[in-house]
């Protein structure tokens, strides 16, 4: 892992920690991912407004994986070719890019969440932070 990697999982992780015995646990080959906060000031120290916050969330789905179903990335969609094994796509664990209208959104004890189905994960990504979108 980079320096720059265990900053962002730092920081993530001073944020509430979340209570895994009151998550809902994903079903079939849905995967639970936490998305990754917006940032609350630039590089310079500038507090950005919450729109600017809100902006930055909408359009950087980033999250980290926290759970997976017994389906996730199996069957016949993941495999190169009929007698290979399915390839999987991400672990519980890995910070992943997602689409942004993709799954459902719920709050767990103050904490944004998404289910996503496994085929809606984009790319899995080892510094989340260097990925940015735009519009």
């Amino acid at each position: 892992m980079t320096k720059t990697s265990d900053k962002v999982v730092q920081l993530f992780e001073e944020e509430k920690e979340l209570d895994m015995t009151i998550t809902p646990t994903p079903a079939l080959w849905r995967i639970l991912v936490r998305p990754m906060s917006p940032k609350e000031k630039t590089a310079g120290g500038i507090l950005l407004p919450d729109q600017g916050k809100e902006a930055e969330e909408y359009n950087n789905m980033r999250g980290k994986v926290l759970a997976m179903g017994p389906l996730a990335f199996t069957g016949d969609r993941f495999r190169p070719h009929p007698d290979a094994s399915p390839i999987p796509g991400c672990k519980v664990g890995d910070w992943v890019t997602y689409g942004k209208y993709g799954g459902q959104k719920l709050m767990v004890d103050g904490i944004k969440l998404h289910i996503i189905n496994d085929d809606e994960v984009t790319s899995v990504v080892p510094v989340p932070e260097a990925i940015v979108a735009y519009v």
